[in-house]
């Protein structure tokens, strides 16, 4: 849990990068500095939080590169991207500034994961702030390689959705 709201305070800081004041060719830019920013980090999309569509393509890697940075996280097929979509909190981030979407599995990366969304300052229209929000997929393989370690000590311990079905 401490990992996952330290996770979601850090992603907080995309608020200072001034997305809105970037230009559209720019942001894709912005959102791979906040990629970089965590190995766990498997994709980041920048969202209209009143239309629900995206600002500008999300980031990701269907290969990995070798590159400091970029060598660490996880692949990201495009075939995941509907999954990814399906699970961001976008209303309750407008609503609360952050919000953790309820874990989920993905059977062919063999891994669960969670989204994590942010409000950002958008574009001021007719003197109206127009809210974004950054979202990104956070994959939870490691914590559940800690449940295994903790399986091999004889302790036994569950990742579970809010419905309590195990993920």
């Amino acid at each position: 849990e401490t990992t996952i709201l330290g996770s979601l305070d850090a992603l907080k800081q995309a608020s200072l990068l001034g997305l809105a004041s970037l230009s559209p060719a720019e942001r894709p830019g912005a959102l791979w500095l906040i990629y970089r920013g965590d190995a766990s980090r498997t994709a980041v999309v920048l969202l209209d939080g009143r239309t629900r569509e995206s600002v500008a393509a999300p980031v990701y890697q269907t290969t990995i590169a070798a590159q400091p940075g970029l060598a660490a996280h996880e692949v990201f097929p495009e075939a995941a991207l509907s999954r990814f979509a399906t699970h961001v909190p976008l209303d309750e981030a407008m609503a609360a500034g952050k919000a953790v979407s309820v874990p989920y599995a993905d059977p062919e990366r063999g891994a669960p994961f969670i989204v994590l969304a942010v409000e950002v300052p958008g574009p001021v229209v007719d003197g109206v702030e127009q809210p974004w929000v950054v979202a990104v997929e956070r994959s939870l393989r490691r914590l559940n390689e800690r449940f295994a370690e903790a399986a091999d000590e004889g302790l036994t311990a569950f990742l579970t959705a809010l419905d309590g079905r195990v993920v």
